[in-house]
């Protein structure tokens, strides 16, 4: 067993790691403070971004600036209920997953 549970305990350090590193990755390549001008190299991989037509809708309903689309009014409020969901269903689960762990 221990055999096992040993590659884990390694690999749990380098996710714990590269869970830090994520969310500096992510600001970096998705246009989250500075709109970007539509001629530019950078405008054209931001497209390729799932999270730049959230960030540009936010944007547009905030600021009433930047470009929108449909597809991006409908993100907007999906994402607000899956993560409300996603929370409310890890609330409900965490005494289970508690219970679980300590038999």
């Amino acid at each position: 067993m221990g055999l096992l549970l040993a590659p884990w305990n390694a690999l749990s350090r380098d996710v714990e790691s590269l869970m830090h590193f994520f969310p500096w990755l992510l600001f970096a390549v998705t246009p989250i403070f500075v709109a970007v001008d539509p001629g530019s190299w950078a405008y054209h991989l931001y497209r390729f971004n799932p999270l730049t037509h959230v960030f540009e809708a936010t944007r547009w309903l905030t600021y009433g600036v930047g470009e929108i689309s449909a597809i991006a009014l409908l993100l907007v409020p999906l994402t607000i209920i899956w993560l409300v969901t996603g929370w409310l269903f890890c609330r409900l689960c965490l005494p289970y997953v508690i219970e679980r762990s300590l038999t």
